[in-house]
């Protein structure tokens, strides 16, 4: 029995896909902040009486605002943006069997704390009135401590490597 060779074609156009992944990992890792940037402040204009000072971002998309729809938008893609560059992170910080867990995290964060906030918008006020306004709280803290614990990870992940 002969054994099939694969085509050259097929292995270079599988690596070609491979790098361009990783470039729009990479990229999705700076567009998001200019992105969610943008978006926090045209909407934060779009809403009167709306202020950076007094109020949480995740007022813009509260229950009845005028600005929900396009901060549920802002908050999913920015958190799938996120999610993309963990994945990235994860796969070039991974060498030989040695787990990493810092792309694990930033996944986290993005998926917990925007993802999160799209799909389970804040009571009006900031409040945790109602059982999706408490869902949305406590995946914002539980995004927030994976964010928090990020560089720490890192710091492990990446000890003692020579490159």
């Amino acid at each position: 029995m002969t054994r099939r060779k694969r085509p050259t074609a097929f292995i270079t156009g599988t690596i070609f896909v491979l790098m361009e992944l990783r470039k729009l990992q990479a990229l999705s890792g700076i567009l998001a902040p200019v992105f969610f940037f943008a978006a926090v402040v045209y909407m934060s204009l779009s809403r009167p009486g709306y202020s950076h000072v007094y109020n949480v971002i995740s007022e813009l998309g509260e229950t009845g605002s005028p600005t929900a729809s396009a901060a549920s938008v802002t908050f999913i893609v920015t958190g799938l943006m996120i999610i993309l560059f963990g994945l990235g992170l994860h796969s070039e910080l991974s060498r030989g069997s040695r787990r990493v867990w810092t792309g694990a995290a930033v996944a986290l964060y993005g998926l917990l704390d925007f993802v999160g906030s799209g799909v389970f918008p804040c009571d009006p006020g900031g409040a945790s009135i109602t059982l999706i306004g408490a869902v949305h709280a406590n995946l914002t803290v539980l995004g927030e401590l994976a964010a928090l614990a990020a560089p720490f990870l890192f710091l492990w992940d990446t000890e003692g490597r020579e490159e």
